[in-house]
């Protein structure tokens, strides 16, 4: 199975070091964002998907757009069979979804809290379940059809750090998973459809939200132990 990988941030190399550890997928090729300069000094730092792809001996492609003129053309001279994407940073172009069936792993329950930041979101509205959605990327932010889910309970101190680490190790362990039953998945609730669901509960959790919120607001987002988890399938 040959995979093209996209991905940038170490939620994304979490993912891509569990692909290479899988005898039967070949991730032939990286793309993440270009080198960005850190700190004070403005030292130029690869992304840790770049490190990773490096070390491992894998073509490393940076473009400053998805859209730039070659691009999707060297995606399909990979002939991938699946694009994995993970946290890359860029909307993808139908160029480049039209090429291999594109699973995003996104670190929330689509529909909620699409785009960036969805741990942080998940917190700071005071959930008590959050967890990671693989889906197949259709055109737009986080949309198309949900092919499986991770779910994990949030305490009520729960802090970012320690639940990255839950949902980036979730993601991980999911990923292969979904690639090696992909064509067996039957397709299940799309996140548009999924947000309806979501509307008609919306009235009996506000006052809870509400609640949480204003200590989310007053609570540190540093480390602390997470919750328990359980998966969900949709066949």
């Amino acid at each position: 199975m040959k995979i093209v990988f996209m991905g940038t941030p170490d939620y994304a190399d979490r993912i891509l070091k569990r692909l290479l550890d899988e005898k039967e997928m070949d991730v032939a090729a990286v793309f993440t964002q270009p080198d960005r300069p850190v700190g004070r000094k403005k030292v130029l730092m690869p992304p840790p998907v770049k490190v990773t792809a490096l070390e491992a001996g894998i073509e490393v492609h940076q473009p400053e757009s998805l859209k730039a003129e070659g691009v999707a053309e060297t995606i399909e001279g990979y002939a991938p069979d699946f694009i994995v994407v993970a946290a890359y940073g860029q909307l993808l172009p139908k160029a480049i979804l039209d090429i291999a069936p594109c699973i995003n792993l996104h670190a929330s329950l689509l529909p909620k809290y699409r785009g960036a930041s969805p741990i942080q979101e998940a917190l700071l509205h005071g959930d008590k379940v959050t967890g990671v959605t693989a889906m197949r990327m259709e055109e737009g932010l986080d949309s198309g059809p949900v092919l499986a889910w991770r779910v994990r309970e949030i305490w009520p101190m729960t802090r970012k750090n320690e639940l990255f680490e839950t949902l980036a190790d979730d993601a991980a362990d999911l990923t292969p998973r979904v690639l090696e039953i992909f064509t067996a998945l039957r397709r299940c609730l799309s996140a548009t459809r999924r947000r309806v669901i979501a509307k008609r509960s919306k009235r009996a959790t506000d006052w809870l939200h509400s609640k949480w919120r204003r200590r989310r607001s007053t609570t540190d987002f540093g480390p602390m132990k997470g919750g328990r988890g359980f998966s969900f399938k949709a066949v």
